[in-house]
């Protein structure tokens, strides 16, 4: 029997002060639970964490990626800072995670790609809304087209795994304020992006967002086409969760 299930975590405040609190998170959470758990939009049965530490954030994806079934449609979101280690590498901060020894405190996406690697589900949405996001894309590797048909390519071709960024490589993430997630500061009050029932769970619409950056969408036809290491650059950019 197929399953719908999202897992959805955020984290705004950090015991490291290094990284400012943020306000969009909460509100990220709170709103994607609502539209995804509804019937006649998403239908799924929904796992929110907040404010979690890094460890509970990776048992709970391990979790729901090695108990997923091939046929189960899931979504994952993450919500947070991103923080580049001193090799560029992305990692995603949360409660306990320290931006001096973040290869450790941190949730590497590299560990995410092995992860997602060797789930069963042959539908999967990952939605990573934080800094330098789009560098996801060196951990996972493609052989499809990218497409921005998300919604469709799900419901007709059955089966895809696709990638939604809120920033490129090189971007801090922005909210609706227009001001950058800067250390030091705390965030200002931001909402969520709205999702259309008439394109589906899967497909966002900008409403409510317009200072963020164009999202990234990268989408295969079937889910073996990602989760292989890539080779790595270092970008001339600076580090700002």
């Amino acid at each position: 029997m197929t399953e719908r299930r999202a897992l959805l975590i955020g984290c705004s405040r950090y015991q490291d002060r290094s990284f400012a609190e943020l306000a969009a998170p909460f509100h990220d959470l709170a709103e994607l639970s609502t539209v995804l758990s509804r019937q006649d939009i998403g239908g799924y049965t929904v796992q929110r964490l907040f404010d979690v530490t890094a460890s509970e954030a990776r048992l709970a994806v391990s979790a729901l990626l090695k108990e997923a079934k091939r046929t189960d449609v899931l979504f994952v979101h993450f919500s947070c800072h991103g923080w580049l280690d001193d090799t560029f590498r992305l990692h995603l901060v949360l409660r306990d995670s320290r931006s001096e020894h973040i290869e450790a405190a941190g949730f590497s996406v590299a560990l995410l790609a092995e992860l997602l690697e060797v789930c069963a589900s042959e539908q999967i949405v990952l939605s990573i809304d934080c800094c330098y996001s789009g560098r996801v894309k060196r951990v996972l590797t493609h052989r499809g087209p990218s497409s921005v048909g998300l919604g469709a390519r799900l419901q007709e071709a059955g089966s895809g795994f696709a990638v939604l960024t809120s920033a490129d490589e090189v971007q801090a993430a922005i909210e609706p304020s227009g001001k950058l997630r800067k250390v030091g500061a705390p965030a200002p009050p931001c909402t969520s992006p709205h999702w259309s029932k008439d394109s589906g769970p899967e497909t966002p619409t900008s409403t409510g967002t317009a200072s963020y950056p164009s999202p990234t969408w990268r989408s295969t036809s079937d889910s073996a086409s990602w989760g292989r290491p890539s080779s790595r650059r270092r970008p001339s950019s600076s580090k700002d969760p």
